[in-house]
């Protein structure tokens, strides 16, 4: 059996970056013609074709069941806009500080390899050099003999990429303090740690605590006269006050101390 037999009925749903879909109006073809809807999805897949969607061609049973046929999945720039964004949401500041520290070690890693291949190809490149100047010496054949120059060429090309590296490396070591940027990931971790405790020493603040230490109070009123008596005197125990008279209530807080 054709799979377009298999369905009832088909549709084009598209799938917005944000999770938002949307099923495509049919306007002139009848989504129960396989045909109509595989043009239908064509005209789509042009119409999208610059905006970041998934775009699924679904065919549907006579018992509603819904299988995706063709999907086209269209990534653009704002892909990778969301992807960072996503990033930004959901790693902590602690995995941030984790990837730091395994780059500059990675880095740290990547100039001392760097710097012991270029002693390394020198040493190489001296080699074959000695052996290129004294092959007047042995009876090397013409194939020998070019097979030597081209290891020549291939030891220096791999010494002069190891060099580079290492002066890219060297660029950014200079200008950035590596064991600067270590001490602040150490005494920022320090913070994290320090936050933590407190987090772990906090007390859960009972109502009646809140009141007596004067943290927030929502003290309600029966008439406007007395929301304005109330502020008169919370105003010397409270920094802010706020009155809200759709509940009819004033809310007042004390800042609090920053250390």
């Amino acid at each position: 059996m054709c799979k377009e037999r298999k369905y009832a009925k088909f549709n084009i749903k598209i799938t917005y970056l944000n999770g938002d879909t949307e099923n495509i109006s049919y306007n002139k073809y009848d989504p129960t013609n396989y045909k109509d809807m595989i043009q239908l999805y064509k005209e789509t897949k042009e119409q999208f074709k610059n905006n970041c969607v998934l775009i699924d061609f679904n065919g549907i049973t006579q018992d509603g069941e819904i299988g995706i046929l063709f999907r086209k999945e269209n990534k653009t720039e704002d892909l990778e806009i969301k992807k960072e964004a996503d990033t930004v949401e959901q790693m902590s500041i602690i995995e941030i500080l984790k990837n730091l520290e395994n780059i500059i070690n990675i880095l740290g890693k990547k100039q001392e390899k760097e710097n012991n291949n270029i002693n390394i190809y020198t040493k190489k490149r001296d080699v074959i050099n000695h052996k290129v100047e004294t092959m007047d010496k042995i009876n090397l054949s013409s194939e020998e003999k070019i097979l030597l120059i081209e290891k020549l060429h291939i030891v220096s090309k791999k010494r002069r990429k190891a060099k580079e590296n290492t002066e890219i490396i060297n660029t950014f070591t200079n200008l950035q303090k590596i064991q600067g940027i270590r001490k602040a990931i150490n005494v920022t971790k320090q913070k994290i740690q320090e936050i933590e405790g407190r987090e772990e020493k906090s007390e859960f603040l009972a109502d009646d605590k809140v009141k007596k230490y004067r943290i927030m109070e929502e003290v309600k009123y029966k008439n406007f006269k007395e929301r304005t008596r109330l502020i008169n005197k919370l105003k010397y125990k409270y920094n802010k006050i706020y009155y809200d008279d759709s509940r009819m209530v004033v809310i007042c807080y004390n800042k609090a101390k920053t250390s």
